[in-house]
């Protein structure tokens, strides 16, 4: 081995190309900031189609932040992150501060090294009932007013059953 191949080795360690170092080193400070940030915490969330239930889904940590400081949104709305290998999309649920927020937004980053998302919290429960069991589905029911320009349909399966949601958009 030269010395200049000691020095890609030193310098880049796993990675092949200087860009893949970068998004390596990304993603092991998002993993260190969620180690020791005070607003990262073990969070119940929902996979993609599963029924929001405290008992079954899965925990992991995230980090959740106030979407804006100088909005009233800051109270209703907050950024959630979380690592790539966490299974969670629009749509999803997560539990915090004993109570369901939905994730209505995905925001994409040129370097893929964390996921991060905008999620709202739930204000209403929908009971279903289901075969004599009523399930209790968390939504969020917001005020149809003028500033809303467009709204489309999203159906959500659970199991066997589907569901449509609507999207609002501004």
């Amino acid at each position: 081995m030269n010395y200049f191949d000691i020095y890609k080795k030193r310098t880049l360690g796993n990675a092949t190309t200087m860009k893949q170092k970068i998004i390596d080193d990304g993603r092991r400070s998002f993993e260190q900031y969620l180690r020791t940030s005070p607003t990262a915490m073990e969070v119940t969330y929902t996979k993609p189609d599963e029924f929001p239930n405290l008992e079954t889904n899965e925990k992991k940590l995230m980090a959740i932040n106030d979407k804006t400081d100088n909005d009233k949104k800051a109270y209703d709305e907050k950024k959630l992150m979380c690592t790539l290998d966490t299974d969670i999309e629009v749509g999803s649920y997560v539990f915090w501060q004993q109570t369901w927020w939905l994730v209505i937004f995905k925001e994409y980053k040129p370097m893929d090294t964390y996921k991060r998302f905008t999620m709202t919290k739930c204000n209403e429960l929908y009971n279903y009932n289901y075969k004599g069991k009523v399930y209790k589905i968390p939504m969020v029911v917001a005020a149809l007013t003028l500033e809303y320009m467009a709204c489309w349909y999203r159906n959500i399966s659970y199991g066997n059953r589907v569901k449509s949601v609507i999207t609002i958009v501004r």
